[in-house]
Order: structure tokens, then sequence, then C-alpha cells
């Protein structure tokens, strides 16, 4: 029998060779046996797909008790009375700038989960990061699936580029999920302009240094190394252009970001807006230094981008109308990121994962999965029985959702910018609510695989871009319970 498995021998097969061992089969009275080549391993088994299920063993599943999220709190010495962060590190300062000294109301409150929990998380980050990969090759080799994402026809050619030519070079993202002792649902997947880094890699780790006196660690600790890792294995070109918009949140975001690239061992600069670009005498863009820009990292959501060529009719043209000079060397987004000989992170392909349209293609391929919620672009019977939130497919920072239960009451809602978007709707799964707030789970993925952990918490059932930030704990599965 012959087996392909990874992290066993360290060095390329042979020509022609697609395979890592051969194993004997032993066949005797009916009964068949595999040997091990290796002394010191045992087979344990094999997974088949079939229709009989007679001899198969469930699904292992994590005790519900270790599902849970446990509220817990420090004991107030008044360390986060004054100005506890260190406004000397320019990142910690940029933070401050935008929020003050705080991470969420009540500085000694927190959160925890347990060592089982985490490991639920990272199983669940890393299979759903693979399942919404394949679902975005079934959407670009269909037609009539990519039309429901609402993308301008006349960037298909450059979305199938992208995903042919980019579909590794994904840097981060971040997955929402509700976790409790129901188990783990994922609601989206925001892998284009994913943020909370910075609090969950850089101020969670200065709050645990300084409240923390017990048991646990911070589950975004290495966010920071994990990123540097990712960068220094992709192909950027050796300066990265960050372009931020004008935007304090924003400052600190690209901030963690270029400590990351500079540890990697990459040049970068911060561009804040689009005003420090313009065009050279051959048209390329160059910054305000005249380095030209063939590289960048975005803060910018794809979907801005979007917009600007949904202004444009898309009759009028037949290539992205894309600029090499003006007249007041006004420079569109547009301009930047679909222009060919930028590489940009994350890749263009990313709207499609990172569009909520998305959801209902997992759920066709992958149906009754224990990670997924029940998603459609029109109310099913099986919607209505379980009510269900009403999502725009390309919305962001939990804005124009609507929550509907299953007799049909509305049980809360956002309001935002996205309200003349295609909905779908998702099958109505609540966060669990600790210590008075509803707890939401978000998971980092770096480079494809998980990354970190850390929580978003509200007073109401939607979480929002104004939500805190809860400090989290894991400790092992003895002292969490």
């Amino acid at each position: 029998m012959r087996i392909a498995e990874q992290n066993v021998a360290h060095q390329p097969l042979p020509p022609g060779q697609q395979w890592t061992r051969e194993l004997t089969l032993e066949v005797r009275n009916g009964e068949y046996t595999i040997h091990d080549t290796f002394d010191d391993t045992t087979i344990l088994g094999w997974m088949i797909q079939t229709d009989d299920a007679q001899y198969s063993l469930p699904q292992p599943a994590s005790p519900a008790k270790l599902m849970a999220i446990h509220g817990a709190r420090l004991e107030n010495h008044g360390q986060f009375d004054g100005k506890w962060l260190n406004e000397q590190d320019p990142l910690q300062r940029a933070y401050v700038r935008a929020n003050g000294h705080e991470i969420n109301k009540d500085p000694y409150q927190y959160f925890t989960i347990s060592e089982t929990g985490e490991q639920e998380l990272i199983k669940a980050t890393n299979e759903l990061h693979l399942m919404y990969l394949h679902a975005t090759d079934k959407v670009l080799k269909d037609d009539n699936l990519l039309a429901l994402f609402d993308i301008p026809k006349i960037l298909w050619p450059r979305l199938r580029l992208s995903w042919q030519l980019r579909r590794h070079h994904m840097i981060t993202g971040r997955m929402d999920f509700c976790m409790d002792e129901r188990g783990l649902k994922v609601y989206e997947y925001n892998a284009d302009s994913a943020s909370c880094h910075t609090e969950g890699g850089v101020i969670l780790e200065e709050w645990a240094k300084l409240g923390l006196s017990g048991k646990g660690y911070n589950p975004a600790e290495d966010l920071l190394d994990e990123l540097t890792g990712a960068w220094g294995h992709s192909l950027a070109r050796p300066f990265v252009h960050i372009m931020q918009d004008k935007d304090l949140e924003e400052d600190y975001h690209a901030q963690f970001m270029q400590r990351a690239l500079t540890n990697a061992g990459f040049e970068s600069k911060i561009l804040h807006g689009l005003g420090e670009l313009r065009w050279d005498d051959a048209g390329q863009l160059i910054d305000d230094d005249g380095r030209h820009v063939n590289c960048v990292w975005k803060t910018w959501a794809w979907e801005t981008a979007l917009e600007q060529v949904r202004e444009v009719s898309e009759t009028e043209y037949a290539a992205v109308p894309i600029r090499t000079g003006h007249p007041q060397n006004e420079v569109r987004l547009i301009d930047v990121l679909l222009r060919p000989e930028v590489l940009v992170f994350e890749p263009l392909w990313t709207v499609i994962p990172g569009n909520k349209a998305i959801l209902p293609v997992l759920w066709s391929l992958f149906p009754g999965h224990r990670y997924l919620l029940d998603t459609d672009f029109t109310v099913t019977d099986e919607l209505a029985k379980t009510g269900y939130a009403v999502k725009p497919i390309s919305g962001r920072c939990g804005s124009n959702i609507d929550l509907v239960s299953h007799d049909d009451q509305l049980l809360d809602q956002s309001s935002g910018k996205f309200a003349d978007r295609k909905n779908i709707y998702q099958q109505l799964w609540c966060l669990p609510k600790v210590e008075g707030k509803y707890i939401q789970v978000c998971t980092f993925t770096v480079g494809g695989s998980y990354g970190g952990t850390c929580l978003r918490g509200d007073e109401s059932l939607v979480i929002k871009k104004e939500s805190d930030i809860e400090p989290l704990i894991v400790l092992k599965d003895k002292d969490f319970l």
C-alpha cells in the first residue's frame, strides 16, 4: 500500500513518484493488516467515505463544559488607574491616541477559556481556512456563482489571475466565531482587511504583564512573531508601502504590521491617505520621496476599490480604468491597488472568501458541517424555523445586520452604510452572554494557519466596530474547571 504523508521524510520525492513510503498489506483469513516500516509507531486507523457507517467511529467531540467561556476578575490594586501603557513605544503611543489607556470599560474584568477550547479553535481555524479556499475555487470556476458576489465583471479576469498566481500569498485574516457549550460555529471570515492584531498581540500582553499574577497566558502572545514568519516566507518585494486611511485605529494597525515587516527584514513606509502619491514623467506611481510603488500592504478593504470601479460604466472600458496621470495629481485607490505592476497584500482574490456570499456556497459544499451555520440567499423553511441573521454580502464592522427569531421577532439590529447591498440569511446562533456581555471569539489566520485568538464583547447581540476588546486568558483544563 502506497502512502503519502507530511513531516516524515524531509527531502524531495524522486521524479514521477507521488508517495512517500510503501507499506506491506497482509491478507489472512479474510482480515487485512497493514504493517508499518517504523518500529516505534502504531497505525491507529484510516478514514474512508462511505454510506455504511457500521465500523466507523464518531467524530471526536470536546466535552461541552470545556467549550464554555468563563468570566474572572483581577484584584484591583489601582494598577490601571493611570497611564499604564508605555507611550515611549511609538506603537503603544498610537494606540493611546486612539483609545487612551483603555482596552474595555472595566480593565479588571477578563475572560478565560480552556486549553481544550483553544485546541478546538486551532483545529477549526485551520480546517475552515481550507474549506473557504475550496469554496473560493468553486466560485471562480462558475460564472453563475461569481455573479452572486456583485463584483464588477470587468474585474473577473483579474480575480481569476490573482487566484491562479497568488493563492498562497495571503498574510493574515480573522475568523469570527460563536463558542460555548454547544460547540463552535463560524460567522464569517474577514480574509481581506482584518484588524484587532495590535490589541491581541501587544496591548493585551501589556495588560497581562501588569495585572495577571495567576496561571494562564494570552492566546495571541505570539501573533507578532507569527506575522514576522509569514512575511519572511512571502514573495513580497524588499520595500513595502503600507497604505492606510487617515484613521486613528488604522494608525496603530499599520504600525503593528510595519513592526512585523521590519522584524522580517523588509524596508517599509506608511502612507496616510493617498495625498503622498503622484505620477512620474513615465506614468509610474511614486511616493513623496520619489520611490516607485510596486509592493503594498493595505488597511483598506478591497470593497472600497470595487466601489470606485462601479462608479465607472463597465461598458465604457475594455479594461480597468487606471490613470497614469492627472492634472491635479489626484491618485485614486484603484490607481494603486489595480495597477498590474503593484503586488498587493492581501491579494485581490481574498475579496471572495471575505464576501458573505461565500457562506451559502460553503453550506452547499459542506452541508451540516459542525463548524458551519445553514446559510442561503433566501429565507428557506429551515431558516424560518431556526430564526436567522440578515447580513449584507459586502458589509463590514457589524453594519446593517438584523437578527430575527423563529417567531419572526426582531431581536437586534445595527445600522450602517450597506443597506443597499444584496443580503444573505444565516441560521440564528446567538452569542453567549458572560458577565453581562455578549462574547464573540475571533481567531487570526497567519499564512493560512491559526495565529492566535482574541475576544470582542458588547452589551448588544451584534458585535460592531466600536465593541470592546476583552482580555482573554487560556487556562489548563483542570484550572479552568
